[in-house]
């Protein structure tokens, strides 16, 4: 029998996404994990949002329903509220690829105590036609070097960690719309030499209409400046990459 002694925070933030949001709760409601803290943030919804989350409201632990200063903000509040020792983050229109993801996910964490943080896989999902393309490397190709996270990356639907990590790393940091995830994880990795495990395993489908990928000019000026602010070294082997990938596809057009 499976121990379910660690409690797992999963928060889902939304605004307006009666579209998604039904499908998000009830893959968290669906897991087959006992211990599960479901907490929705949702920024005052004027669409049907608050009606769907008030039709689960016996099985969702907290609804926080007011207004945030955007995305990370709402997910600070969330976690300030949270109560577990695991923190995910499930965004409203995405979810879990299968019923067992927060199951395994505790097992790893509870077969280490030195772990902080665990990185699954995505499948993406170009919402609504449906699915676009598996992840199909393996974590151990993509992170031979501690460099390639700067390469590749990290959104936070891949990112399981404990909750005390906030208290080390700290929260969101608000400066930035689009990446204040992937600023989190750099400084957990780079500052506070967090223990990490890649698990082979898909843990979520991830909306790939998202706000990252629809602002991509701005999206790549935060990227440049949290990986400059990290690591200058990484910065330049990053910038490098990028401008030999554009002077490849110059040449190839001549």
């Amino acid at each position: 029998m499976e121990n379910h002694s660690l409690k797992a925070s999963i928060i889902t933030v939304c605004l307006n996404a009666d579209k998604y949001i039904e499908q998000a709760i009830l893959s968290v409601l669906g897991q087959t994990y006992e211990n599960i803290e479901y907490i929705i943030v949702d920024g005052k919804s004027t669409d049907r949002t608050p009606e769907i989350i008030n039709k689960y409201k016996n099985r969702i632990n907290r609804v926080i329903a007011e207004k945030d200063h955007g995305l990370y903000d709402a997910m600070n509040k969330g976690v300030i509220k949270a109560t577990g020792d695991i923190i995910y983050f499930l965004n409203a229109d995405d979810r879990f690829c299968d019923d067992r993801v927060v199951e395994d996910v505790a097992r790893e964490f509870r077969g280490n105590n030195a772990l902080g943080l665990i990185l699954g896989k995505v499948q993406l999902v170009n919402a609504p036609e449906g699915f676009v393309m598996p992840q199909k490397n393996s974590w151990r190709t993509i992170f031979s070097r501690k460099r390639d996270v700067i390469l590749f990356q990290i959104c936070h639907q891949r990112m399981f960690c404990r909750k005390i990590l906030f208290d080390k790393v700290g929260f969101f940091n608000l400066r930035y719309r689009i990446l204040a995830d992937y600023d989190w994880f750099l400084k957990a990795v780079y500052q506070q030499s967090i223990p990490i495990k890649y698990l082979e395993r898909d843990v979520a489908f991830y909306n790939i209409l998202g706000k990252s990928h629809a602002e991509g000019m701005a999206a790549l000026h935060e990227k440049l400046e949290v990986i400059l602010k990290n690591s200058l070294w990484d910065f330049i082997v990053y910038a490098w990459d990028k401008l030999w990938a554009m002077g490849f596809v110059f040449l190839k057009r001549q």
